[in-house]
């Protein structure tokens, strides 16, 4: 099943829960999300989605598409300039990061002190030549299982639309 609508094109994985998900606007990228226990998506940006929870609209899950300043820059340094060697807030507790060189993607499963009891906060950046693709998602702790595991997919991928991010 594909659908269709202006910027997005989306079909439905038949390996899990899992729909390819794929941008067409401005910055072309191609993600694996859950869009099934998501409301169709707004676009208050080009290249850009923000997705909220059927059944809980406080849980959001976006995802972006920016041009790098620095196009030059490579995966190693724009994470270690924003991620790695940036200052965090003390509010902000990293549980687990990775990164995968080879799909150029990094990630971090943090909390919020306010919300270290409900809710988790996962970031995945995907560092190319010349842009970035960024997802962001706000989950219950309940699900942090089921988000593990799409996590591990998830950083296996490249964000471009070609064969290999079937992986």
């Amino acid at each position: 099943m594909l659908v269709s609508i202006n910027a997005f094109c989306q079909s439905k994985s038949v390996q899990d829960d899992m729909t390819h998900f794929q941008n067409r606007e401005q910055i072309v990228y191609c993600l694996q999300l859950p869009l099934h226990e998501y409301l169709q998506p707004q676009s208050p940006v080009k290249a850009a989605f923000v997705f909220k929870n059927k059944k809980d609209r406080s849980l959001k899950m976006s995802v972006q598409g920016f041009f790098k300043t620095t196009p030059d820059e490579r995966f190693e340094q724009y994470i270690d300039s924003r991620y790695t060697k940036a200052a965090h807030t003390p509010a902000k507790t990293i549980l687990k990061s990775e990164m995968n060189k080879t799909s150029g993607c990094y990630y971090e499963l943090y909390y919020l002190q306010n919300s270290a009891k409900a809710f988790r906060m996962l970031e995945m950046i995907w560092v190319r030549s010349e842009d970035v693709v960024i997802l962001k998602v706000k989950f219950p702790v309940k699900a942090l299982g089921v988000w593990m595991q799409r996590i591990d997919r998830l950083i296996k991928m490249n964000s471009h639309c070609e064969p290999d991010d079937e992986n």
